[in-house]
């Protein structure tokens, strides 16, 4: 949500563009990427207590088989198709509108994602609540890559 209100802030169009993201949009999330004009949304991890499908599914498709983007269309465009809405008796037959597409990543995610969302220190002491940070217990962050790929892959398949 911050990428979008950021970019509309500086005035960069976000029409027709793709965002990646680490989770599924929330709702709140979803109503601000449909209303920005994002074509297609990847994201890494699901987020099984969004409501986004439920809230929007008028504006968001899952399937990349049935999905079309939305039209572009200019403010003159639209003006033309508004009067045009007025006079139904030439207005031309409604077609099925365009929907953004969330879909998740397949393929390799970003190197450092897991340095980067991993919780590896402790901020708050357990106890009093008050601010310690302090080193985690199960070791340092660069504790997830002393093992190679190869061997994470294999313990996997098992």
């Amino acid at each position: 949500m911050d990428a979008l209100l950021s970019a509309g802030r500086e005035g960069v169009s976000t029409v027709g563009t793709r965002l990646f993201v680490t989770t599924f949009p929330c709702h709140y999330c979803a109503r601000h990427i449909v209303g920005a004009g994002v074509y297609e949304v990847q994201y890494i991890e699901p987020y099984p207590k969004s409501l986004a499908l439920e809230l929007h599914d008028d504006a968001i498709e899952t399937n990349p088989f049935s999905w079309h983007p939305p039209e572009r269309k200019s403010m003159a465009t639209q003006k033309k198709e508004d009067e045009q809405q007025l006079r139904p008796e030439t207005a031309p037959p409604p077609s099925q509108p365009g929907k953004v597409l969330f879909r998740p990543f397949v393929g390799v995610s970003p190197r450092m994602y897991t340095r980067a969302f991993e919780k590896t220190w402790r901020l708050k002491d357990k106890v009093t609540g008050n601010f310690e940070m302090e080193a985690p217990e199960w070791g340092d962050e660069w504790s997830p890559f002393t093992v190679g790929y190869p061997e994470l892959e294999a313990a996997l398949t098992k």
